[in-house]
């Protein structure tokens, strides 16, 4: 029998379950008045067959009943793959400490004894209703986000700074390759499943967290059980106590190696690109420098036949000059066309004036001056050169473009320094500038201000940057230019030193247990 009424929002429905009429009765008079509605059964068989047919959200039931009694039918519910985890309160006539352990062994939510209070019975059903909804939406919170997870290849895991103690989602060993049961649960445990090349440098990132406003991301290598190899990247974030204690670090491990593959692909189409539009720029300036060679070598064997030898070693000069300023573009550009790609510590100035080497004796930049301001302690980053150079090329590209309608050529300012335990990259130049409503789409890919532009050169910039843990930054007036700032974690040698002036007691590093070597 179904209790639900009228034409307003569905009532709970309250199955209730016991031999006798009388209390049947009673529980009926006493939720329906609660405006709950309410279902009966006399026996556990006659329960359950409800229970299935109706899905009530919580259930009454007697311990004592003819034929299968109350914990046989709990048992039963419990099995229910669809339902089972509905609420249901044991009614009981006996107090011995012996039933109430086996009604919460058995699974009961809660229990009252006979004779019942029926006062008491509506606000236990209230509350334990509540608390049921609470559980479901919290139950379905987390197969939502362990869901999302799954489809993002993301783990998550805490870990436990003074106990040493680490705890992962099943989404987190199934990236890292083994079972919950196979994981120590310690942090050493967890770097030992770390590429060795790559698991100094997240230890050091885990112990400069506190200098890096309790915050750390990095790339790395996971060696799976079964032999495979991944790309991950991790990040955390530690929380501390009143007295700046490290008590708990919480972070997430995702898998990124499908992100990393369609990342170079992007950054190699980025760079042929790059390179096409090079190649045309340097294959005009080339035969400038054949004419002028050319002339040259025509003109010396003349020289030598009429014994004028100052012409011809003006002539030799000029050859060996012209000479000298096409290996500067050649060597430039087997360089930038090299494929491999590894990231390692790479001075930041050298790259800088490598770049600007091979872009000056261009004509998109004959016009334009250069003011180069490099830092004197030549900071070093841990990132691939080759990609570092395609950043600060995109960047001069952007810069030149944005100077080319001045007439006096406009101006370009290339700046490195150090702060903190940053590197920093500024490229800034005084062209047109971009219009405020564009700034916020600027590193979108395919997105661009030029009539001719692919729209990949930002994005790409942007995308080498944040995989090297660092960020890059733009501002800009209309009519005035445009300042990018690329940040980069300086190496741990430029950290630890950039720490060690800091003040004494601020940023201490972690304590982080070392992984044992296989």
């Amino acid at each position: 029998m179904n209790g639900h009424r009228g034409h307003g929002p569905k009532a709970d429905l309250v199955l209730v379950a016991d031999d006798d009429f009388t209390i049947r009765l009673l529980c009926r008079e006493a939720l329906e008045g609660a405006g709950y509605a309410v279902a009966e059964a006399e026996s556990g068989e006659e329960a359950l067959e409800r229970f299935r047919r109706l899905g009530p959200d919580l259930v009454l039931l007697d311990v004592m009943m003819a034929g299968m009694d109350g914990f046989g039918t709990l048992e039963a519910i419990r099995r229910d793959p669809e339902r089972g985890n509905v609420p249901v309160v044991m009614i009981t006539g006996l107090e011995d400490a012996s039933a109430i352990k086996r009604a919460y062994e058995t699974g009961a939510t809660n229990f009252i004894t006979k004779p019942i209070n029926w006062a008491n019975l509506r606000h236990q059903v209230r509350y334990i209703l509540r608390a049921s909804r609470t559980a479901e939406d919290l139950r379905r919170s987390r197969e939502t986000l362990a869901n999302a997870q799954r489809i993002a290849r993301l783990g998550s895991w805490d870990w436990d700074v003074s106990r040493d103690r680490m705890t992962g989602s099943e989404e987190l060993f199934e990236i890292l390759g083994l079972s919950s049961a196979d994981f120590a649960g310690t942090l050493a445990s967890f770097l030992a499943l770390i590429h060795a090349e790559d698991r100094d440098r997240v230890h050091e990132a885990l112990e400069g967290a506190p200098a890096t406003h309790g915050v750390f991301s990095i790339d790395h290598r996971v060696e799976q059980k079964g032999g495979e190899s991944l790309i991950a990247h991790t990040q955390g974030r530690l929380t501390c106590d009143i007295h700046a204690r490290t008590i708990v670090m919480s972070g997430t491990t995702q898998d990124i190696t499908a992100l990393k593959a369609m990342e170079h692909r992007l950054v190699e189409s980025e760079r042929l690109s790059a390179m096409g539009e090079m190649a045309g720029e340097i294959g005009h300036e080339l035969n400038n420098y054949l004419a002028a060679i050319g002339g040259r070598a025509d003109l010396i064997p003349m020289a030598l036949e009429q014994d004028n030898l100052d012409l011809a070693r003006k002539g030799a000069r000029v050859v060996a000059e012209q000479i000298d300023k096409m290996r500067v573009l050649t060597d430039g550009l087997l360089e930038s066309a090299r494929c491999h790609r590894s990231p390692q510590e790479t001075d930041l100035n050298d790259v800088i004036q490598r770049t600007l080497d091979l872009v000056q004796p261009q004509n998109k930049y004959d016009r334009i001056k250069f003011d180069v301001t490099l830092h004197s302690s030549a900071p070093t980053v841990y990132i691939d050169p080759q990609q570092l150079q395609q950043v600060i090329l995109n960047l001069l590209s952007n810069g030149a473009d944005a100077v080319q309608a001045k007439e006096d050529g406009g101006r370009l300012w290339v700046e490195s320094f150090a702060g903190g335990n940053e590197a920093m990259l500024r490229v800034r130049d005084d062209g047109s500038g971009i219009p405020p409503d564009l700034i916020a789409r600027i590193f979108e890919p395919r997105f661009t201000t030029k009539a001719t532009g692919h729209g990949f050169g930002l994005a790409v910039c942007h995308r080498i940057v944040t995989s090297h843990g660092g960020r890059i930054e733009l501002e800009s007036r209309p009519g005035e230019g445009t300042t990018f700032t690329v940040h980069f974690p300086l190496c741990v040698a430029d950290d630890r030193a950039a720490r060690q002036s800091a003040e004494p007691g601020v940023g201490a590093p972690l304590r982080v247990p070392r992984a044992r070597e296989a």
